[in-house]
């Protein structure tokens, strides 16, 4: 009865906190305020005994396989004594097929690498099977899984993808329960700090954990990713983004306007360019939704890519094929920052009249690319691409990527790492 009324009490100033804080005129303020609450004594309280423990027990929440990007961060901790790490996979689709398939490819990339998982449990089901210490949720907010639920654990916010919005739509209430929140850029840091109700005090600057994917000594066998289609053909990723209606407020999507068009470059190139379909996760179970696509349109223009002689389609992860790639094309937010880990020529498709609230970061990002809308404009950056035209953005690409994109210290699982066993 005592620990119900302390977590009733615990919750109830939480709210209480959260609700003033935010109209303090200063970030540090709000920070001391932040450090006054029953929630930081308890986090604190909790940290301290996580720390003390021999082994540290942590979980990974996952979605679907592209954004899993904390490769790096699981690997040193499976080969740290001090770490029990574990995946722990939440369901993504409402279509049951989408699900099933989505859940196939995680399990066939996790079981190759042996990485412990947990599939579909909920909350309590984890606690009780593996007793979590540290949890490091990849979405916010994101159900089943919430952080203001955890108060068992140390909650770390790990974004799947570089934030690129001016919005302040991923600074949800979320973001002042967790333990910490690991942001790429200090940029990003500075505009949390600037409307977060505890100030930012729980913000830590660690770079992307997907770059040190690219800078890994380790390679996998180009073959496995890109067919052998004939020499000297350049490789080139498509790569659409999902929001395809109207509704979503991260409205990008070019694919109804140059569905059709890609198809026939793949096919007038055929002999020169060899393609690589990479959509993103939810576009096809969007598609199935519109009226002038559904289920079986959809599932043949996937089908197309996927048997055409001189393309395949990419659904998984993606590393190796951004790295052995000659150049992209998308329209997608995540890729925008971290395509140019690779340096490579890449053309950025905009919707006319679609979402352009970039923050700052982005757009120095966005400098560093092409720009197109249509078909003919991909057209032309293909040809250039094969025609060796000088590539007249790469040294703005190398400064960027040195500038913006590799973590600091170099090792962005380093810095986690470091961070949770601090004083240990």
């Amino acid at each position: 009865m005592l620990k119900f009324l302390h977590r009733f009490a615990n919750r109830v100033i939480r709210k209480f906190i959260f609700s003033y804080t935010p109209y303090c005129s200063t970030s540090s303020l709000r920070r001391y305020i932040a450090k006054k609450t029953a929630l930081w004594k308890h986090l604190s309280a909790l940290e301290d005994k996580v720390r003390q423990k021999q082994r540290i027990t942590v979980a990974f929440t996952v979605y679907d396989l592209p954004c899993w990007r904390c490769d790096s961060v699981m690997q040193r901790m499976l080969r740290d004594s001090r770490f029990r790490p574990f995946i722990w996979i939440l369901p993504q689709f409402k279509d049951s097929d989408e699900q099933r398939r989505n859940l196939e490819i995680m399990l066939a990339y996790f079981s190759v690498r042996r990485y412990p998982v947990a599939v579909y449990g909920t909350l309590e089901e984890i606690r009780k099977k593996y007793a979590p210490d540290v949890c490091i949720l990849s979405k916010l907010p994101s159900a089943p899984v919430r952080a203001m639920d955890m108060d068992q654990e140390l909650t770390c916010y790990l974004p799947y993808c570089y934030q690129n919005t001016q919005k302040l739509d991923f600074i949800n209430i979320q973001s002042c329960y967790v333990w910490r929140n690991f942001y790429a850029t200090p940029g990003i840091k500075r505009v949390a700090s600037s409307v977060m109700a505890n100030g930012g005090c729980n913000v830590v600057v660690v770079g992307s954990p997907v770059a040190d994917n690219y800078f890994a000594d380790e390679e996998d066998d180009a073959s496995l990713v890109w067919r052998s289609c004939g020499e000297g053909m350049k490789r080139i990723i498509w790569a659409p983004h999902w929001s395809v209606n109207s509704e979503s407020w991260f409205n990008v999507a070019t694919f109804l306007d140059v569905a059709e068009g890609m198809i026939q470059l793949a096919e007038k190139y055929a002999d020169k360019v060899q393609w690589a379909f990479k959509p993103h996760p939810l576009l096809r179970s969007t598609l199935y939704k519109l009226p002038d696509w559904g289920k079986e349109r959809t599932d043949a223009y996937y089908a197309r890519w996927a048997n055409m002689p001189n393309c395949q389609l990419e659904t998984g992860a993606y590393v190796e094929l951004f790295k052995q790639s000659d150049a992209m094309v998308h329209d997608s937010g995540s890729f925008i920052m971290e395509y140019l880990l690779v340096n490579k020529p890449c053309m950025y498709l905009r919707k006319q009249g679609g979402f352009n609230d970039f923050n700052d970061d982005t757009l120095k990002a966005l400098d560093c690319y092409r720009k197109g809308s249509t078909v003919r404009d991909v057209e032309k950056f293909i040809q250039d691409l094969l025609n060796e035209v000088d590539d007249s953005f790469k040294e703005k690409r190398s400064r960027f990527r040195d500038e913006y994109l590799i973590p600091p210290g170099g090792s962005c699982a380093q810095l986690i790492i470091d961070e949770i066993l601090k004083g240990k």
